[in-house]
């Protein structure tokens, strides 16, 4: 018996070198061109596979590796007896992403080492690697206390900035394709309206006609049905029992009462902020689902159990949104919005602004000074006239070059601040916000920071319909401009 022990014990090593050889030889082929892409979704790939990467590894520790390993981390505050493990692993999985992506950002955002985004990458998981690695060999007695701390006087709060950007992501994502879809419908409706037919006429046919105006109402129709079909259907899964559900029944209805807002509101606005307002009440429901998903009462929530699968299935869905955010980090702010919009161009290689729209927009005035003395030079000098054409061209590649390099910076700086709040909110994300000993997904914290995240939403969305009567001069409509 003792020999066959031994032998599967072999066995199992071998498997796990070869898969682990498998593994990192993905990793390898995955990761070894990243320098070749400098910018775009592409160069993001492997920093997202690494923080997912190092999730996974930390909730297999906290469900079976501490256990095995015989590495006992535990809260000290909540229950001080070696038996209750599950947050050590997460915390300093946590810290060691955190300190990964802050570092990242002081060197490309602080720094101005735009390259070291898309450079080293091998060098640097192997560095994230043993760091990790060491969190978890180095144990001291204040080790716990440090992580423990970390968990609660800092990635709390942190990771309610993270829950506002995020939030801002999707409220200025809608905007963007509300604008797209107006612009196609606006776009069709110039180019295919006839010279012969009255005003009234022109906007009924362009209406009936224009495929992008039924896409665009089409969507906007869609996003309203699923979001009240998803609330009826809550009163089903999550309001059995009445008598016991009332705080259930009482969110369902008012994100009834929030979603049927949104749509009162944008139609007696007439701006054409619909659509928006359709995205923003899906994405509350969605929150609201979120929310009672993590209600810890079979009477109260018909989808509760007990196995791991809901751990599982809530680490893809937070791990999805995580990079959906991380991807549209450039997004992140309202107040830079029109900055993105200007150097989005820039990264996509489209046009340049050209130097006398720069000047519009500076002080300095160096593009004018320049070109006064090019225009001094060329009555001077008929010879440097002739040059001009070339110099003219070097210094545009040299503007082009040093606006697609600021879009670069700004674009992978936001990037790895999504990251680094999402390492914080990483760490609250399965620990019940560092109120629990275990990592779980349900509870009634998790259900309250949803639930706030949506009323956070749907204020912000106010807030952009609001804010144009309020500060009209922040806000200029199309023909003052």
């Amino acid at each position: 018996d003792f020999t066959q022990f031994l032998l599967n014990c072999k066995v199992n090593n071998i498997m796990g070198a070869c898969l682990g050889a498998c593994f990192a030889g993905i990793c390898c082929g995955m990761c070894g061109q990243c320098k070749a892409v400098k910018s775009g979704p592409i160069s993001r790939i492997p920093y997202l596979f690494l923080f997912i990467a190092a999730g996974i590894f930390s909730i297999i520790m906290s469900l079976y590796g501490e256990e095995q390993l015989d590495l006992l981390y535990f809260d000290t505050q909540l229950c001080p007896v070696e038996t209750c493990m599950g947050t050590g692993s997460v915390y300093r999985t946590s810290f060691i992403l955190f300190l990964f992506e802050l570092i990242h950002v002081l060197i490309i955002g602080a720094a101005g080492v735009v390259a070291f985004h898309w450079m080293f990458f091998t060098w640097k998981c192997l560095i994230f690697l043993i760091a990790l690695v060491l969190s978890f060999v180095i144990q001291t007695e204040d080790s716990n206390a440090f992580f423990q701390g970390y968990a609660n006087y800092f990635a709390r709060f942190v990771s309610a900035l993270y829950l506002i950007l995020q939030i801002l992501i999707v409220v200025v994502l809608s905007y963007e394709i509300n604008e797209a879809l107006q612009e196609k419908v606006d776009t069709y409706s110039a180019e295919h309206e006839s010279a012969d037919r009255d005003e009234d006429e022109k906007s009924a046919s362009s209406c009936a006609c224009n495929p992008w105006m039924w896409l665009f109402v089409g969507v906007t129709l869609l996003f309203y049905v699923l979001s009240f079909t998803f609330l009826g259907v809550f009163y089903h899964l999550y309001a059995q029992e009445q008598s016991a559900c009332g705080a259930n029944i009482a969110l369902i209805t008012i994100t009834i009462v929030l979603c049927v807002c949104n749509a009162l509101f944008s139609f007696l606005r007439a701006d054409g902020s619909f659509f928006v307002s359709s995205a923003v009440s899906l994405y509350a429901t969605f929150l609201l689902f979120a929310g009672l998903q993590s209600v810890d009462d079979a009477q109260c929530n018909l989808l509760h159990t007990e196995n791991q699968n809901a751990l599982w299935i809530g680490y893809v869905i937070s791990f999805l949104s995580i990079g959906y955010a991380a991807m549209r980090a450039d997004r992140i702010g309202l107040l830079t919005y029109d900055q993105h919009k200007q150097l989005q161009s820039a990264e996509n290689g489209g046009e340049m602004p050209q130097p006398q729209q720069q000047n519009a927009n500076t002080q300095s005035g160096g593009y004018e000074k320049v070109n006064k003395e090019d225009e001094a030079a060329d009555n001077d000098d008929q010879d440097l006239h002739l040059d001009m054409p070339e110099n003219e061209e070097k210094q545009s590649d040299k503007e082009k070059d040093a606006i697609f390099m600021k879009a670069q910076r700004k674009s992978h700086t936001f990037f790895h601040v999504i990251l680094t709040l999402a390492a914080c909110y990483y760490a609250m994300l399965f620990t019940q916000w560092a109120n629990s000993n275990r990592i779980e997904t349900r509870g009634h914290v998790n259900l309250w920071v949803n639930i706030g995240s949506q009323w956070i939403c749907v204020a912000l969305f106010y807030w952009t319909l609001i804010a144009p009567k309020i500060c009209p001069n922040r806000f200029p409509s199309e023909e003052d401009e």
